[in-house]
């Protein structure tokens, strides 16, 4: 198997990769950004751009298949560390779900008689290049919610509790709302 990492910039721009990766550990999780831990040699043209706020991208590919992304997340912390010889740089952060943490929805954000999937994929908007996605069964169900200097994922949050459902991070900065039961 194969793994490697891509690093971009906060405007999206690839700007380093490695496949000098020793470890990487991920855990996703219901209802809040995931974590991740990825330790990887020590090469200065890439521990240049491994720093807080960039975006990390880990593939894997088996044989001759197509590479599959494993994970993509926002760095929090870097650190460089010494292992007998070695020095290696452990990265730690959160999956993409850490944007929607970032983003407050301003004050008086109304919504009245609206669709659940309306409120969460008006809420979503907010962040840029996010959308939602509601389980068909629970999409058109009437909610009224009202959001004063929140942040965008505790409000998705406030709404999703009120119907019993939960949210997760799906791909390419998607959330999904849903039960999930046994998928999640």
């Amino acid at each position: 198997m194969r793994l490697w990492a891509e690093i971009y910039n906060s405007s999206g721009i690839r700007v380093a990769w490695t496949e000098a990766i020793i470890s990487a550990n991920t855990s996703a999780r219901l209802d809040e950004a995931g974590t991740f831990d990825l330790q990887c040699g020590l090469r200065q043209d890439v521990i240049d751009y491994l720093i807080r706020d960039n975006e990390i991208a880990l593939f894997a590919q088996e044989d001759n298949e197509q590479p599959v992304e494993w994970l993509r997340g926002i760095i929090i912390k870097a650190r460089v560390q010494e292992t007998g010889d070695n020095l290696s740089i452990s990265i730690s952060g959160r999956d993409l779900m850490e944007e929607l943490r970032r983003v407050v929805v301003g004050l008086g954000r109304s919504y009245t008689a609206q669709t659940l999937q309306v409120i969460m994929t008006s809420l979503a908007s907010l962040v840029s290049g996010w959308t939602a996605s509601v389980e068909t069964a629970y999409a058109s169900q009437l909610q009224t919610a009202r959001f004063d200097g929140t942040k965008v994922l505790k409000a998705m949050l406030q709404s999703t509790k009120q119907t019993g459902l939960h949210i997760r991070y799906g791909s390419t900065r998607q959330v999904q709302i849903g039960v999930f039961g046994e998928l999640a």
